[in-house]
């Protein structure tokens, strides 16, 4: 592999009996990892070597985001939740549920 992306969703949910109504905020790239060989290819060594880390050292700490609802839209989630995540394990700071034929853990962050 040549990278590796670690990419977040922020989400509201709102919880049923047996499911979560799920309704994505925002979504983004937090951090990018490149591979020995990746950073080699971008950053060759008859590049001067300040040259080499500061290209790296953007790469990555790059990071973007973009809203998937508009801010108005927030209160009104609930009615257009995309998905819904059947729970099946959930505690104060986790929640494990399956939907699409897969598992999702969600993590929730320190305010």
């Amino acid at each position: 592999f040549f990278l590796r992306l670690t990419f977040t969703v922020a989400a509201r949910y709102y919880q049923g009996e047996e499911d979560v109504a799920i309704a994505f905020e925002k979504a983004g790239i937090d951090s990018i990892r490149l591979s020995p060989v990746a950073e080699t290819l971008i950053a060759p060594a008859v590049v001067p070597r300040l040259a080499q880390l500061e290209v790296l050292s953007r790469i990555k700490s790059f990071g973007a985001s973009i809203p998937l609802l508009a801010p108005s839209s927030i209160a009104t989630a609930a009615s257009r939740a995309t998905g819904r995540l059947k729970i099946i394990y959930v505690d104060d700071d986790l929640l494990l549920g399956e939907a699409f034929s897969g598992l999702f853990l969600f993590r929730k962050q320190p305010e």
